[in-house]
């Protein structure tokens, strides 16, 4: 008995394993090996992959402070913290533990993304094997996960792209527990994805905290094996635990600018799960208003093939969604309905056109709502347990039949994989895709240890609803142009005054842009600052010659105090601009 136990166990971890590297695999076919070299950063250097890989640049070069993922050093002197970085606080933490140790273009978002697809497949997995004991059956069905569209769709913006966390609290769902017996295991489980989503990004650790939640209520009234004042207590934790990991990494700060604007946007439309949106090599897509990107959620014409076969079956047989087997999902179901209801936000849509209003509702909790402006990838947990719903009841019909399953989940599979197209994930890998990053680097570095600060002007500072730090011609078409001199900025072991944020303090940024432009104004330059300007707005400086010293620097026009005597102001002497 114990040697087969042994078998059932090594079998059972063989199987996540194998969907574990399938998921892997899978995103090495589409990304390419060099992905995963953690000193890259061709690939990952614009937009949101520059905001996440310079805050952890920035991050690792500051000392320890609280909260723990401070970084007050970019944009200087307003400071963020790599939560708003979306830097993934948990890896920023432990990598700069080990940072001495680490070469100097060292990130961890390329193997982050390969964790996350193997992660992928080894959730996925781990929920087919709660719903049928065949292991080729559980690979199959582990890989409607694995080919998932609204994974590869999310993978620009690396710390979104953990929806393992959302299939390891279904996972949890689906399993029952004997009556009587305190299920620690499983609570301890759903504990550690708390904390862990918590360090990873908001989003994904609300709707991990809320499944948490419901978890418990599943405990309490469906298996009868958690007493009410444990469940309590058990909530207590799971919000205490969230809310102290928010703490811990600076979440919480007043000042912060929130995109109340932007509420009913990014939402999801009524017809996401279906809507392909030009992921679908054959099947039309639906029209989307702009900001519905947020809430895409298409479940894949495999899954949906295999959904029309369920539909068939249950017309067929009613009576194979007893009342007694769907009572277990009922919790799940209910926290589930109620984030697809907030996916759809103020403004319902249908194919991208406005069917209802709900601005009334919304209006006494915008304060609330505008945490989480982009409503719609709260339809992720919707999209997933529709995956699940739909290999559970093919696997429920016809799990006497393993020829049946094995034929019809490959076929499955396989209308998942040929139907995708790909190309639509040309936008963010090409090797030379990020912009240069700065030429003249030795010219650069005749500036290391003799200044402490970058200041670019005009300031380009982009966080949440905050305009007022960002002059023409920064603009959202040209985002990136701040990214060398922030890169350059940290291999100096300097401040940077300007970036791209998910979120900011508006208060502090506004203050120091008007601070700034004042400055520029009367001609005060600090001795310790080097002034990049473009030259659109070298006319703003001209006036002041006789108190700087200026030459061009790659695009750009590089300035220090004319007090100053040294290697770089000879640099720029080189280079002048009178």
């Amino acid at each position: 008995m114990k040697l087969n136990s042994r078998l059932r166990v090594t079998s059972r971890y063989c199987t996540l394993l194998i969907g574990g590297t399938l998921g892997l695999a899978w995103f090495l076919y589409l990304f390419s090996p060099f992905i995963l070299d953690p000193t890259s950063l061709g690939w990952i250097m614009h937009g949101d992959g520059a905001q996440h890989v310079l805050g952890w640049l920035f991050f690792r070069n500051v000392p320890w402070s609280w909260p723990l993922g401070a970084v007050p050093s970019f944009p200087y002197p307003v400071g963020t913290t790599v939560g708003y970085t979306d830097s993934i606080p948990w890896l920023a933490i432990s990598t700069k533990v080990m940072s001495p140790f680490l070469p100097a273009d060292f990130h961890y978002f390329g193997l982050w993304l390969g964790l996350c697809f193997f992660l992928q497949g080894w959730f996925g997995v781990r929920i087919v094997q709660e719903l049928s004991p065949k292991p080729f059956v559980q690979l199959l069905g582990g890989a409607c996960f694995v080919f998932d569209t609204v994974l590869l769709v999310r993978i620009g913006h690396h710390s979104l792209c953990a929806h393992w966390l959302i299939l390891g609290l279904i996972w949890l769902h689906l399993q029952s527990w004997p009556v009587g017996r305190a299920p620690h295991r499983m609570l301890a489980i759903a504990l550690s994805f708390c904390l862990l989503s918590a360090g990873v990004h908001p989003y994904l650790a609300t709707m991990v905290l809320a499944l948490s939640l419901a978890l418990l209520c599943k405990l309490h009234w469906v298996d009868r094996s958690l007493p009410i004042g444990q469940m309590a207590v058990w909530a207590g934790v799971y919000v205490a635990a969230v809310l102290g990991v928010f703490i811990l990494f600076g979440y919480i700060e007043s000042g912060i600018a929130w995109a109340r604007e932007s509420i009913g946007v990014y939402s999801a439309d009524i017809l996401t799960l279906v809507n392909p949106g030009g992921t679908s090599r054959f099947l039309p897509h639906f029209p989307m208003a702009p900001g519905q990107y947020e809430g895409f959620g298409y479940v894949g014409s495999g899954v949906l093939v295999l959904s029309v076969i369920d539909m068939l079956v249950i017309s067929y047989i009613p009576g194979i969604l007893r009342r007694r087997s769907l009572k277990p999902w009922v919790p799940l179901g209910i926290c589930v309905a109620l984030f697809a209801v907030y996916a759809f936000s103020s403004r319902v849509k249908l194919a991208g056109m406005p069917i209802l209003t709900l601005d009334y509702l919304y209006r006494p909790f915008f304060n609330i709502v505008a945490i989480f402006h982009g409503s719609g990838r709260f339809i992720w947990p919707l999209h997933y347990l529709w995956v699940t719903t739909a290999v559970a009841i093919f696997i429920a019909y016809y799990q006497t039949s393993r020829f049946s399953l094995y034929i019809i989940l490959s076929a499955i599979v396989t209308i998942q994989v040929i139907d995708l197209n790909v190309p639509f994930l040309g936008w963010g890998w090409q090797h030379q895709r990020g912009p240069s990053l700065i030429s003249e680097g030795e010219d650069w570095e005749r500036a290391t240890g003799l200044y402490k600060h970058i200041v670019l002007y005009p300031p380009e500072i982009w966080g949440g609803s905050l305009p007022g730090c960002v002059m023409p011609p920064f603009t959202m078409e040209i985002l990136d142009r701040y990214v060398p001199l922030a890169y350059q900025a940290y291999r100096l072991n300097m401040t940077f005054n300007s970036g791209y944020f998910a979120r900011i303090n508006q208060n502090k940024s506004l203050k120091y842009c008007q601070e700034l432009h004042q400055k520029i104004q009367d001609g005060t330059f600090e001795n310790d600052t080097i002034y990049v300007v473009h030259p659109q707005y070298w006319d703003l400086l001209s006036p002041h010659i006789p108190k700087i010293v200026c030459g061009r620097l790659s695009e750009y026009i590089a300035c220090v105090s004319s007090r100053r005597n040294d290697a770089f102001r000879e640099v720029l002497e080189q280079r002048k601009l009178e």
